[in-house]
Order: C-alpha cells, then structure tokens, then sequence
C-alpha cells in the first residue's frame, strides 16, 4: 500500500492534523500582501499566537494530535546530507541571480540548527544576518 494521506471521509472523526504556529513571517506582511493573501487587516503576531494556541487547544482537548510541520521538517533535515540538497535547491528554485547572495544564503542557513532553519526560511533571511557577501 502506498504511504501517505487517506481521507475517507468529510465528517469523520478528525485523528491528526499538521499545524503552523504563526511566526516572524507575520512581521512581514504589509497592507499590499494582505489582500492577496486573503487578510483583512495586519494581523499582530502575538494576538495569531494566541489564537492559535488556543485552537490547537481545542482540537488536543477533543483527541486530536497535534503536528507542527516545522518540527516535522527539521527531524527530516537533521541528517546533513538531506539539509545540503534542500538548501541547494532552495538556491536552485529562488530567483537570485547573484552567485555571492546565493553562497552567503548557502552559508548562513548551513551554519544554523535544523529547527531555526526552518524557522529561518519560513520567516525570510534579512540581508544584515548574512555578513559580507562577496560580489560577483
């Protein structure tokens, strides 16, 4: 049998689910994302969390585990071998055309813990926790 995920039915009991805690990306959205992103106002990040926690709440209290997709991600990127492919072909699939951004991008994610790189890209690398990039 083919792994992977088997919905049989709509109403059924719901067993698991895999969750994203709101994070620094929150911090990113500007009034001209919000739209396309389907917010209706700057959502403040504290105030997502506590949502959040307090859903994820609920749906522990009624049997449901709870899986957050960071935590899933960086277990599957603890072996080095695995983080190295994902981060080249993070660098492969982004849409920068310089060969120093691409490297300083590769050194800095490569230097972090598996769980703060997904945290990392998920949130957006700020130019100033890349150091000197080299120009091309």
């Amino acid at each position: 049998m083919e792994a992977g995920i088997h919905n049989y039915s709509e109403i059924g009991k719901l067993k698991r689910v895999l969750l994203h805690r709101p994070g620094r990306e929150i911090e990113a959205l500007t009034p001209a994302t919000m739209e396309r992103l389907l917010f209706d106002d700057v959502p403040f990040l504290k105030a997502a969390q506590e949502e959040h926690d307090a859903f994820a709440k609920v749906l522990r209290d009624n049997g449901v585990e709870v899986i957050y997709y960071q935590e899933e991600t960086a277990k599957a990127l603890a072996n080095k071998v695995i983080r190295e492919e994902f981060v080249n072909e993070i660098m492969e699939l982004s849409f920068i055309e310089s060969e120093g951004m691409k490297q300083a991008i590769h050194n800095f994610l490569m230097s972090l813990s598996p769980l703060k790189m997904v945290e990392e890209i998920i949130a957006g690398i700020k130019r100033e926790e890349l150091g000197d990039i080299k120009t091309d």
